[in-house]
């Protein structure tokens, strides 16, 4: 079986794009991970409107991946931003790590929380939650006051811990999500921590790596989505897309 080449695409311009070499424990050898960064939109998505200004340019990128021959593509951002519209316009599959996260969580707890970063982003994780048939298991969604750029350092952290173990304690979820995949790379330190201060394991679930290994399933089994649910749009939508300057 040929190697699939999966592609994790950041839709945004604040941050870097990951190095694949993050992945490489992780996915081994069932799959090539590549990675890169959309050239215009706005440098971090925090809101709505942030999330329509990427929109134009993650498309773009999106039909260039899947003319160059990736298998798969993840979009680096909770709120899935452009994945219907790229599903539409694909037949590869499109992963959201908002999406799959949810589901993932949903697997390891009857009762999950959400630890995001700013307030202006929980309407968007609740809507969610209720787009995935998730809402009623969805009890905790909370923010830390820290936007996406600043997540770093001991200030990030211990906000991280104290609103975690308050979605534990006080609002009863049984497992976490982070809510930004800007937190990559915490999500083992903060399980411990809450497994700790519990007494009992508590999953914390990383949504950039939850995507990656969704999107390197779907590419192994030959699945994507549905074309009866995600219709392809008329030639003239692509074109006016790759038009759009």
């Amino acid at each position: 079986m040929r190697t699939p080449r999966i592609h994790i695409l950041t839709p945004i311009t604040g941050a870097d794009a990951y190095d694949p070499s993050q992945f490489a424990e992780m996915v081994g050898s069932s799959a090539q991970v590549s990675c890169s960064a959309i050239a215009r939109g706005p440098a971090s998505i925090e809101n709505a409107a942030d999330e329509v200004m990427a929109g134009p340019e993650i498309l773009r990128s999106c039909l260039a991946l899947a003319a160059d021959g990736v298998d798969a593509i993840v979009i680096d951002c909770f709120g899935d931003p452009g994945v219907a519209a790229a599903r539409e316009l694909l037949s590869i599959p499109v992963v959201g790590p908002g999406q799959s996260s949810l589901h993932r969580a949903a697997t390891l707890a009857d009762r999950f929380g959400v630890v995001t970063i700013l307030d202006s982003v929980l309407p968007l994780i609740r809507d969610m939650g209720l787009r995935a048939g998730l809402s009623g298991r969805l009890c905790s969604v909370r923010a830390l006051g820290i936007p996406v750029l600043a997540l770093e350092g001991e200030h990030f952290m211990q906000a991280l811990r104290e609103q975690a173990l308050a979605a534990v304690r006080d609002d009863g979820a049984e497992a976490l999500i982070l809510g930004c995949t800007g937190m990559f790379g915490v999500s083992e330190r903060l399980s411990a921590y809450l497994s700790g201060e519990t007494g009992n394991y508590i999953p914390v679930v990383d949504p950039i790596s939850s995507a990656v290994l969704d999107a390197v399933t779907l590419a192994r089994l030959g699945l994507s989505h549905s074309k009866r649910t995600s219709i392809d749009p008329p030639a003239r939508t692509r074109e006016s897309i790759l038009a759009i300057r």
